[in-house]
């Protein structure tokens, strides 16, 4: 039976000129915006939102049923008017809470499905190169980047390779059982020998989980963030929870005279960053572990009392490259006698 899905996709391939596969996702994305999405559809005709936005919700809502599609459809639009400049990463973590909160089901379905089709697999490439793509859980993903990541910059200053490229050279350490050694050549450095050495027993990989107390209990399906992933649903979080140290994190008190000190507690910054996740500033999506903690009002110095506080609502996780145009910025500000 040819079905008006099929003609529609003939039509517009031959009208377009596009093949067969690429007119299949643009007529799925269409009847999608259409008969699922149609609020988030009239905020992409008024201009209101772009089209990569709307490709996002239309992914990662597919499984969402038809019974509750309007309620996910309904609370997206409201927020996307709200929406400034949100990276990728941002805006996944919104669509995904969304479904998680909606339609938890949906939700565990599509992780089971995924978690079925994980996989690694390695291409020839031509030049000597090999390509290994996969997929793995959220967990063993996050400790994977996260482990690349410290090996990579576990060498000295001197060593000429790009984080990229020491990344891709861990990969190949790990798998030897073995640290990743510096390429300085230096006589005195002190990972120049690491690749013949064994690493160390005690090097752990630690990630976080941040969570509502009742989603850790079963008393939510409120969803959680894995750190270097996203969003993940309540099971999972339970899941990771049954093996994993809990730490309560909580907004501290601030009192007068930490209000006006330029550093912040190290309370204070813990909840600063499990609140941010990433860098505040509008499309950047590095995480808030490695940004800096910024005064949203800048500090003054000479007075702080007459300044910006050290207080919750003036603090937010900026990455060194944003606080420093901050600074930047602020300095020009000052300059033009605007502050």
């Amino acid at each position: 039976m040819i079905t008006g899905f099929a003609r529609t996709t003939a039509e517009v391939s031959a009208a377009m000129n596009l093949s067969p596969m690429g007119a299949n996702h643009l007529v799925a994305q269409t009847e999608a915006v259409d008969t699922r999405l149609p609020k988030v559809a009239a905020l992409l005709a008024a201009g209101t939102t772009d089209w990569r936005t709307v490709q996002v919700i239309i992914a990662r809502t597919q499984l969402v049923s038809d019974s509750l599609i309007a309620r996910v459809d309904h609370s997206l639009a409201d927020r996307i008017g709200r929406w400034q400049c949100w990276s990728r990463r941002r805006l996944i973590n919104a669509v995904d809470a969304a479904v998680h909160t909606f339609d938890p089901d949906a939700a565990k379905e599509h992780r089971v499905r995924a978690d079925d089709d994980r996989h690694v697999g390695v291409t020839p490439l031509p030049d000597g190169m090999a390509r290994v793509r996969g997929s793995l859980s959220a967990t063993a993903g996050a400790v994977f980047d996260k482990r690349l990541s410290q090996m990579a910059t576990a060498v000295c200053g001197r060593d000429s390779r790009t984080i990229a490229q020491r990344r891709a050279d861990a990969v190949t350490a790990l798998c030897a059982g073995r640290a990743l050694a510096c390429d300085c050549g230096q006589p005195d450095c002190p990972t120049r020998g690491a690749d013949t050495e064994a690493p160390h027993s005690g090097v752990r990989t630690v990630i976080n989980v941040i969570a509502t107390e009742d989603t850790v209990t079963g008393h939510s399906a409120q969803p959680g963030y894995l750190e270097g992933y996203g969003v993940i649903d309540a099971e999972h979080v339970r899941q990771l929870a049954e093996t994993s140290t809990r730490l309560t994190v909580e907004c501290p008190p601030v009192s007068a005279a930490e209000a006006v000190r330029y550093q912040p507690s190290a309370a204070l910054q813990r909840w600063i960053r499990c609140r941010d996740l990433t860098c505040r500033f509008p499309g950047c999506d590095r995480p808030a572990r490695s940004a800096d903690i910024d005064h949203t009002i800048p500090f003054n110095h000479t007075n702080p009392a007459a300044g910006g506080l050290t207080v919750p609502w003036d603090l937010a996780c900026y990455c060194r490259e944003q606080h420093r145009q901050r600074d930047v910025l602020h300095s020009r500000e000052v300059r033009a006698g605007r502050l």
